[in-house]
């Protein structure tokens, strides 16, 4: 695996490591009400910092996971997005997956769009991964439409439930998207505007 970057800057946007300051932004982020909608429940301080932490430290551990986004001149902190190794066991493969979370004062502009192409371009330069995945609730088309512009594709027979919620919950459906090397590369031959 290659070296990771200190950032990455596209079009609009920087995509960099974490730094103390993040973590409360992080936890701010996932402690917000219409963020979590699609989530079974709102994160709490806690473990918002310690998320924000362990995101952090994944970039040392596995040489990439979710970057801070920042939208030079305006915020140091829009969001976060990045490909990331799940650490849990779930039932698909690979455990590798593509997300993003961005400030409700963001959503609508194209940056996950733009920030997880970026990231995507980033992890497949740098290392030998194949195929990465992105899950969602079934509810989520904002993100599900993300994923169909970054060439995702979406087979119904792999949907699955959230094990933590209880039979006939609104959320309780999970829909898995795929995403190969080869795909993404096809679709989006030219890498982002440079790294550092």
């Amino acid at each position: 695996m290659l070296p990771c970057p200190e950032e990455i800057r596209t079009e609009r946007l920087i995509l960099r490591q974490w730094r103390e300051e993040d973590f409360a932004h992080h936890a701010a982020l996932h402690s917000n009400l219409e963020v979590r909608r699609f989530f079974p429940r709102a994160m709490t301080p806690e473990e918002g910092l310690a998320d924000a932490r362990l995101h952090a430290e994944n970039f040392q551990r596995h040489g990439f996971d979710q970057w801070v986004i920042e939208l030079p001149g305006e915020a140091a902190f829009v969001g976060v997005a990045g490909i990331r190794r799940i650490q849990r066991d779930m039932p698909f493969r690979p455990l590798v997956d593509v997300g993003w979370h961005f400030l409700p004062g963001y959503w609508g502009r194209g940056y996950a769009t733009e920030a997880a192409c970026a990231a995507l371009h980033d992890v497949f330069a740098r290392t030998d991964l194949q195929e990465i995945v992105a899950y969602t609730a079934r509810l989520n088309e904002p993100s599900q439409k993300v994923m169909q512009r970054l060439g995702m594709t979406h087979n119904p027979a792999e949907n699955f439930p959230r094990a933590e919620l209880p039979d006939g919950h609104p959320l309780q459906t999970n829909v898995l998207y795929r995403l190969t090397r080869q795909a993404f590369l096809t679709r989006f031959p030219v890498r982002s505007r440079g790294s550092s």
